[in-house]
């Protein structure tokens, strides 16, 4: 596969876009300073040790490339001269000048550890077993309501509602009674200080506090209406009873829901479920609270699969206790199986598309180099690498994308190949319509691809339920394929991704996976398309496969159901 076509239009779209970008743009300011600084002074490029060969292009199309002024001959804008320097190069050279504009930065890197973590995306809730039910404990009319809306923070002991109830005005008259005949016959008759004990259990078991019973024996009037209080102190969470109606006892009135701790409810594959245990300490990450991630235990994991579905629930219960969470919040729990020796790197110097993945290395002070990686465990913010980078080497960290779009536009080419493509080469050859889908000689990557062309037509529906269900079951697939572990991953967490924006996002990483499996595979007969919108992944581009070579973009549903175009063909 021709994979240095793809790079030059993904670059000519990519600088489509910066175009369109208000004049303000760092990036478009940054692009152009350097692509200017390349071509107006050839003397420091001189200096530098670059041939001063100065051609020109199109900023539009950088794949058109003349020896001579003129115009673009696919847009009809002026061609701008740049130096072409040593094309058979694999490198490319920076001044200073362009360092400092472009904010290039590289480090040393070293061995170190890191963790292979699996995140979850989960949902907190309230912790029903500290959930408090509030009901009539005697018959009555509801005379007062104090508190009638929900979300309301109340405390023990703070009235609750007011009951108009005969059979409590009755208990209240019996201990009053009992109260009288232990105080004149109680010494003669110990039996009347039992009276008054049982008279007293039976007004607290119908809910009068002791501060109650106090001022009845001391006013000695016994009240028809009654106010009862909160029995412990959380958020009213419902309501569900009205002022003026009559309830039996027993009768629900609220529902009083305690914050000090919640319950955080995470989905998990089978596969998954082996990293953890019930009782088990994990970290769990608060959206808006992610400097600040919290340890919870594990307290169950579901026996079954939810549903029909692949899908296993686990509970972890957190300490809330300056209430900061509230249920319905979004958060992560991180499982952790153990921690990995070798290089590691920031997450933006590793460049991926559809060919693989690769970093810059700086091999001398103004020179830059393209190296493929195999990368490995991810943490939020760095990523291992398996091979392809040494310890010591210098890696950018800062400034990779650029030097990736700098060389394509100087060079023209795949810097992973350093080629240059023939002057004036088309965008595309013609190609005629595939003759069938593909088979495949190894039998069980059709499966898994058919199911991936049901998840990118879910995309195109912009249906969020329909591709969890169907990268589901392409995870599931993808076990049978030899070395697709990668992309088994990524369909796992399109699955969890917990909004449309996240899943299209994964679908770019995805996708690539995909392609680069479709182009080892062995095709029998038939083919697919390999198919680009340069506005996806943030105006830097992104590919996809399709049965069909009309476009239905899944990066965007309906809202640019038919932006890109047909890259190249497998057959």
């Amino acid at each position: 596969m021709n994979w240095n076509r793809k790079i030059s239009i993904q670059i000519a779209w990519r600088i489509r876009a910066f175009l369109r970008k208000s004049a303000s743009s760092g990036w478009l300011i940054t692009l152009l300073l350097l692509t200017l600084a390349a071509c107006s002074n050839p003397e420091e490029h001189d200096k530098a040790g670059v041939v001063a060969d100065v051609a020109y292009t199109c900023p539009m199309h950088p794949q058109v490339v003349q020896p001579d002024p003129g115009i673009c001959p696919i847009c009809a804008m002026d061609l701008v001269p740049f130096s072409r320097g040593d094309e058979a190069s694999p490198e490319i050279m920076l001044s200073e000048r362009q360092k400092l504009l472009g904010n290039i930065v590289s480090k040393p890197v070293g061995l170190g550890s890191i963790d292979n973590r699996v995140r979850l995306n989960a949902e907190i809730t309230e912790n029903k077993e500290e959930k408090e039910i509030v009901a009539t404990r005697v018959p009555g009319r509801i005379e007062r309501l104090y508190v009638k809306e929900t979300g309301q923070r109340i405390q023990a002991g703070q009235p609750l509602y007011e009951i108009y109830s005969e059979e409590l005005l009755t208990y209240q008259q019996e201990y009053l009674l009992a109260l009288e005949q232990n105080l004149q016959l109680g010494t003669e008759e110990p039996r009347f200080a039992g009276f008054l004990e049982s008279a007293r259990r039976k007004l607290k078991l119908y809910g009068m506090t002791d501060a109650q019973i106090a001022r009845l024996e001391a006013q000695k009037e016994p009240k028809a209406s009654f106010t009862f209080v909160a029995p412990v102190s959380g958020i009213v969470t419902e309501i569900a009873a009205t002022e003026g109606i009559y309830l039996p006892e027993g009768a629900k009135l609220y529902t009083i829901g305690r914050l000090d701790t919640l319950w955080v409810e995470a989905e998990l594959y089978p596969e998954e479920s082996n990293m953890v245990e019930i009782g088990e300490e994990v970290k769990v990450s608060v959206a808006g609270f992610e400097k600040s991630p919290v340890t919870g235990i594990v307290s169950f994991i579901s026996p079954e699969l939810r549903g029909t579905s692949q899908i296993v629930s686990m509970r972890v219960e957190i300490p809330n206790p300056a209430e900061r969470f509230f249920p319905g919040m979004q958060a992560s729990v991180w499982l952790e199986s153990g921690e990995a020796e070798g290089v590691s790197v920031p997450t933006q110097a590793v460049i991926r598309d559809a060919s693989g993945a690769h970093v810059w290395l700086q091999t001398s002070d103004s020179t830059y180099l393209a190296r493929p990686v195999e990368t490995g465990m991810e943490e939020p913010d760095r990523i291992a690498l398996l091979s392809g980078v040494e310890p010591g080497e210098r890696v950018v960290v800062n400034g990779a994308y650029l030097l990736y779009s700098e060389f394509v536009l100087k060079k023209g080419g795949d810097p992973l190949a350093g080629a240059v493509e023939p002057e004036g080469k088309a965008l595309l050859d013609a190609h005629d319509p595939i003759a069938g889908p593909p088979v495949f000689a190894e039998e069980a990557f059709g499966p898994a691809y058919e199911v991936y062309l049901l998840l990118k037509n879910a995309l195109v529906a912009s249906d969020k339920e329909a591709a969890q269900e169907q990268a589901a079951v392409l995870a599931e697939r993808l076990q049978a394929v030899e070395d697709a572990e990668k992309a088994q991953a990524y369909a796992l967490r399109l699955a969890k991704a917990p909004t449309l924006e996240a899943q299209r996002e994964t679908f770019f990483f995805l996708s690539n996976h995909m392609i680069e499996l479709a182009q080892q595979k062995e095709l029998v007969s038939g083919g697919m398309y390999v198919q680009f919108c340069p506005m996806a992944n943030n105006d830097q581009g992104a590919f996809w496969l399709s049965n069909e070579e009309e476009i239905l973009n899944p990066y965007y549903g309906e809202s640019m159901l038919h932006c890109g175009e047909v890259s190249e063909v497998l057959e």
